[in-house]
């Protein structure tokens, strides 16, 4: 089953170009609305500037109601080792969903395999400005995005997740389900599950989980982290136990410890 996840920026899409396409990582790329071409070492240097400079064209990098703009918006689209999906049908996946989703924005779309078991995943950059209207998105909700995803996987004979939490579904396997609790969550944050709101130590623990997945040691899961707004540190050296620190970069005094994050 393919699992979508969301990070949403706040600046420039340069760090996020250079680290998707450094050291000719990237296998592969798909655009919408963009005037990109690839190298014949299949490098695309220019998206992030072309992005910065039409979202900069109608003023989209400004604030918003008060609060910082959300300049693009970084999707990964993971597939399940089990699928035993290859580039091909992950490409026509990816591009299918951002079509419908995205079709009338900037999107970027690159292809990596540089994770443990070189599984081909995706990343998907989308600019906050329609190129028809000059207007910033009404992104639908990420659980409705991702419920399509479960969908199209469906279609396309994947594994695919129901709309029940926590249960998975495989034709291969004759459709069983299966559940795993593998994350420590404290009252206030079941709490804020169970209303439908915003926790920001879920939204840390779902990036740690995104990064730890995609990356094959810890240099890349900590460069990784950076792209997706997390900031790593060791807690301090008084602390009854050494343990790892998560935090936005943005807003650094949300930080959690590892150990409440459970197994990312």
């Amino acid at each position: 089953m393919p699992l979508v996840k969301c990070i949403n920026g706040h600046t420039g899409c340069a760090a996020t170009e250079r680290y998707l396409e450094r050291d000719g990582r990237a296998i592969g790329h798909d655009f919408i609305n963009l005037a990109c071409i690839e190298r014949e070492d299949g490098s695309v240097i220019g998206w992030a500037a072309e992005m910065d400079e039409f979202r900069s064209l109608y003023g989209n990098d400004e604030p918003y109601r008060g609060k910082p703009a959300i300049t693009y918006r970084h999707y990964i689209v993971s597939p399940d080792l089990a699928d035993k999906i290859d580039l091909e049908r992950l490409r026509e996946l990816s591009i299918a969903w951002a079509q419908k989703h995205f079709g009338e924005y900037q999107v970027a779309v690159v292809y990596h395999d540089d994770n443990e078991h070189a599984i081909p995943h995706a990343h998907i950059v989308v600019n906050n400005t329609n190129v028809e209207t000059g207007k910033r998105p009404h992104v639908p909700q990420p659980k409705e995005l991702n419920r399509d995803l479960q969908q199209m996987a469906r279609e396309r004979e994947l594994g695919y997740f129901t709309d029940r939490p926590s249960v998975f579904n495989r034709r291969a396997k004759g459709g069983e389900a299966r559940t795993s609790q593998r994350e420590y969550k404290g009252k206030a944050e079941r709490r804020i599950e169970r209303e439908g709101g915003y926790s920001w130590a879920a939204d840390i623990r779902e990036r740690a989980r995104t990064a730890r997945a995609l990356s094959n040691d810890e240099a890349s899961y900590r460069e990784l982290l950076g792209v997706l707004g997390i900031e790593l540190s060791l807690n301090s050296p008084n602390a009854r136990q050494r343990d790892y620190l998560y935090a936005f970069s943005d807003h650094p005094s949300r930080k959690v410890g590892g150990e409440k994050l459970g197994r990312p």
